[in-house]
């Protein structure tokens, strides 16, 4: 069991949905991940989501909490693997009043951009939401612990990895065009030909959706060496897909590579 403390941001969201749903639960701002449950903790009935059997229920439960076992929801990644259960119990039609536009196949997208920071692959359908670890299917307070072990990275569309020669696990430095920021981490790949450039983990707090970044990798060479190396500079369009490989020469000139 995993008891965490809803953020501003969660708690605003889900004290809407309560309302919506006209659920008679006074909500402690608490989830809880229990197995393939997540559990809004109430005062006296808690609100019920279960990922097998798509169900939202209202329940008398008196489960265990200390207060030393609560965690954060400071982390994107954790925010974000529970606000996925809007999309997929919204999209099934189980929560009233909330409608969900996307397809499963879809959704299906979605969910793997949250999930692939973590390693997980999302299975929805019509009939249920699971999910996979290295083949293995676990469950979703696997998913919640997961999001809290991760620690950061940058998952990058493998194309993108490739046209760069940046390799799987390669440390690398983020610049952030629209803020400032800069700092570290490093790559994993993402889905070849998905064009995506996604955040994870701490990493995902330096920067917001939509911003251009720089990414940078490095390496080391003797001065001669150095002298003959050209680095590869890939340039994407709008939907990050390689719009121009090039060499940075001196003054700044750019030269497409041959």
């Amino acid at each position: 069991m995993i008891v965490l403390k809803a953020d501003s941001e969660l708690k605003m969201t889900f004290e809407r949905l309560i309302k919506t749903m006209h659920a008679n639960v006074n909500w402690t701002g608490l989830f809880v991940a229990l197995d393939n449950y997540l559990i809004l903790q109430g005062e006296v009935r808690s609100l019920f989501f279960h990922f097998d059997s798509r169900k939202v229920a209202e329940n008398i439960v008196d489960l265990p909490i200390k207060e030393d076992e609560i965690k954060d929801t400071d982390e994107a990644a954790v925010r974000d693997v529970i606000n996925m259960i809007l999309y997929a119990f919204g999209k099934w039609g189980t929560i009233q009043g909330l409608r969900v536009e996307k397809n499963t196949e879809q959704l299906n997208t979605l969910f793997g951009h949250v999930l692939a920071g973590i390693y997980i692959e999302p299975e929805y359908t019509t009939q249920y939401f699971r999910f996979y670890h290295a083949g293995k299917r676990i469950t979703y307070e696997d998913v919640i612990q997961a999001a809290l072990d991760y620690v950061g990275s940058i998952t990058i569309d493998e194309d993108l990895l490739d046209a760069a020669g940046i390799l799987e696990y390669e440390k690398v430095q983020i610049v952030d065009v629209n803020n400032g920021s800069r700092f570290e981490t490093y790559t994993i790949c993402g889905k070849r030909g998905s064009g995506m450039i996604c955040l994870n983990g701490a990493a995902a707090r330096c920067v917001s959706t939509g911003d251009k970044i720089i990414i940078m990798a490095y390496g080391q060479y003797t001065p001669d060496e150095a002298k003959e190396h050209k680095p590869a500079v890939v340039f994407v369009d709008e939907e990050n897909k390689v719009n121009r490989v090039t060499n940075y020469e001196r003054h700044g000139l750019l030269k497409d590579m041959e």
